[in-house]
């Protein structure tokens, strides 16, 4: 990459950090939660996100079991983190035929119930998938 892509790149950088700024002090600004959940809409048209780790075969799925005939790992739980552009997110792990859920939600965008109700929406479609 030469010097002036270089330069640009970093223009560009520097400008999509301030644009971010800029969207940060509208949303600490506005006390509206519909105003919230929708100033990213046109430009960003996407309200949630998902993540899968298919831990098969990987140090959690060890066929090992603890003392008492248990297995040493009985679960496996990821949190992410959500954010103004993504208020929603599904972290799924799966260590063979199972499926752990994990709900993050922005408590301006969504609250406990509304993101409860997508939750179950979301196992009772993944179930009937089977």
């Amino acid at each position: 990459m030469g010097e002036t892509s270089a330069s640009k790149s970093a223009a560009r950088a520097l400008e999509f950090t301030w644009g971010l700024r800029i969207a940060r002090w509208i949303w600490d600004w506005s006390s509206r939660p519909r105003f919230k959940a929708q100033l990213f809409q046109k430009g960003l048209p996407f309200l949630a996100g998902i993540s899968n780790v298919n831990l098969t075969g990987s140090w959690a799925d060890q066929e090992k079991m603890a003392p008492g005939g248990r297995a040493m790992v009985l679960d496996y739980f990821r949190i992410s983190p959500v954010g103004p552009l993504v208020p929603l997110v599904f972290t799924l792990t799966t260590i063979r035929d199972r499926l752990s859920l994990c709900v993050t939600y922005r408590t301006t965008a969504f609250s406990q119930n509304q993101a409860e109700r997508i939750a179950t929406e979301l196992m009772e479609r993944l179930q009937r998938l089977e």
